[in-house]
């Protein structure tokens, strides 16, 4: 299998786990290619936690462990915290936040959600608008779906799925949610593969390809 073509790479979560979910297995392949891949975050939805979890912060420590599954580095974390469903009220901020990440970093790949959730739109669109010199693609939510007009798709070993299924088993907070079962997220990823001749795969949406 190719490295992929991306040496410095940006993976934004609006939601702790929104990256793993659409994009855990590309983000494994990543770094198995020796891509510098960083991840921010923007929401630990504390407001929509389960209410066992309420007045505390299981995310924080949920994500530092997720990102090592994927292979990452445990300090390649930036955290920029708004409230969940609310990142509307924010967006200049937002997009602030996302000049700045452009500014320092310049990456060859963003990573970003898509589906319908507010939230994502909000980080989709303003990443849009910050990242200029950028390749960005938008993973596919599986608990989100919406359609893809511009389809991509990044094939994936076994390991890299693995990766995907260990770093969205880390988010314990999160089980309740039909769409972080394994064996969905497997069953999603043959079906991707299926759509390209590849065994495991998964599909993005190319919001803006740059090389």
């Amino acid at each position: 299998m190719k490295r992929l073509p991306f040496g410095f790479v940006l993976a934004i979560s609006a939601h702790a786990d929104d990256m793993e979910l659409a994009c855990g297995g590309t983000i494994h392949r990543l770094v198995r290619g020796n891509a510098d891949v960083f991840m921010a975050v923007f929401s630990h939805c504390e407001e929509s936690l389960p209410e066992e979890y309420r007045g505390t912060d299981p995310m924080a420590g949920e994500v530092m462990q997720s990102v090592q599954e994927l292979g990452m580095e445990y300090g390649h974390v930036l955290e920029h915290l708004f409230p969940v469903r609310r990142f509307s009220e924010h967006r200049q901020d937002i997009l602030e936040c996302l000049y700045r990440m452009n500014e320092e970093m310049s990456p060859d790949l963003v990573l970003v959600p898509g589906g319908r959730h507010q939230d994502h739109q909000v980080i989709r669109e303003e990443a849009f608008r910050a990242f200029r010199r950028s390749t960005i693609w938008a993973g596919e939510m599986i608990g989100d779906p919406a359609p893809i007009t511009k389809p991509g798709f990044v094939a994936l070993s076994e390991a890299d799925v693995q990766g995907k299924v260990n770093a969205t088993g880390c988010y314990v907070s999160q089980r309740h949610r039909p769409y972080m079962a394994p064996d969905l997220i497997w069953s999603w990823a043959v079906l991707r593969g299926r759509y390209v001749d590849r065994e495991y795969a998964e599909m993005v949406e190319v919001v803006q390809q740059v090389f």
